[in-house]
């Protein structure tokens, strides 16, 4: 029979002292002693291999700015995530300050190639109106020099006469020898014309004389007289250049061959198109009853390739004196 005097179980180990009164134990005996040396190292096994209960804060994982990111909280904190949300915030920044830019660039590059293209436009079209107006001049200086050679010519003389010319200068009686206009300071010979082979009424041959169209009335005559003079050439102001100044009520006056003078006042100014003047108003006076002198010039444009003008003026007078 087995006896068990003391047992001593410890975490660290297991003592037992057996003092037998025999020299043998039972088998019913030893058997528990295996169960109760295996229960506790097992216990000892457990709990050395067993993970942590309560869990690693260092490990966990924190809700920042910029979402649920899983970043060790060691090594990012709320001051770190507010960084990265500048930096990021600042790359996109940069981003759409890049593409502005390119896009500025571009039309920067378009716009200057536009201003390219009309500049070499203009500077073409500045050569072209350059050649022309100096083939225009050539021709015009051609005609202006036959009209001064006395000889047939579209454009006309540009001599200016003496004064010795103008005063040899003689009309019949009762025809118009001179045109005064004293605000215009104009002292000029009046010729005679018709028309041309065209059917238009014909101008003076010299840009400083003028011309009474011999199918209009004789100054001082009932109706109307017509006398028409050049506003300029290519080179030389007419004497009708200043006439686009005359002002209402200023005078202008005719002498005849005989030397008698009529006096004219003037009523208005219109400008017509060189092609749509019209005749019945240049023919008639302007205040009915009341001899009338009708002055005509060119204005306006110079019609391209042309040496004529594309308007026309119209001075309107009439008769207040005669001596």
């Amino acid at each position: 029979m087995n006896k068990v005097k003391q047992i001593v179980v410890s975490s660290e180990n297991v003592s037992i002292n057996i003092e037998k009164k025999s020299n043998t134990l039972g088998p019913s005996s030893k058997k528990h002693m295996d169960i109760v040396g295996s229960k506790s190292k097992l216990k000892k096994s457990l709990q050395s291999s067993q993970l942590p209960t309560k869990p690693d804060q260092s490990l966990a994982t924190k809700k920042n700015k910029i979402g649920h990111i899983g970043l060790l909280s060691s090594v990012i904190d709320d001051n770190s995530a507010e960084s990265v949300t500048n930096v990021l915030a600042n790359d996109k920044n940069s981003r759409k300050k890049s593409r502005k830019n390119k896009n500025s660039n571009k039309i920067s590059l378009i716009l200057y190639f536009l201003a390219a293209i009309i500049l070499l436009f203009g500077i073409g079209m500045s050569i072209n109106q350059y050649l022309t107006n100096r083939r225009n001049d050539k021709q015009a200086q051609h005609y202006v020099d036959l009209a001064n050679a006395g000889r047939p010519s579209p454009a006309p003389a540009t001599i200016k006469p003496s004064t010795d010319d103008i005063n040899k200068y003689q009309v019949a009686p009762n025809m118009p020898r001179y045109l005064i206009i004293p605000s215009l300071n104009v002292f000029a010979r009046v010729r005679s014309v018709g028309v041309d082979k065209t059917g238009a009424i014909g101008t003076p041959t010299n840009v400083f004389d003028t011309a009474w169209y011999n199918q209009s009335s004789l100054p001082g005559q009932s109706g109307a007289a017509l006398i028409d003079g050049h506003v300029s050439s290519w080179k030389t102001n007419g004497v009708f250049y200043g006439i686009k100044n005359i002002k209402p009520g200023e005078l202008v006056k005719v002498q005849r061959g005989d030397g008698k003078v009529f006096t004219f006042s003037v009523v208005k100014n219109q400008v017509y198109p060189y092609d749509s003047v019209d005749m019945t108003a240049l023919l008639a006076p302007i205040v009915p009853g009341v001899p009338g002198l009708n002055l005509i010039t060119c204005t306006g444009k110079v019609i391209h390739g042309t040496n004529e003008f594309n308007q026309r003026m119209v001075v309107f007078t009439k008769l207040i004196s005669q001596t």
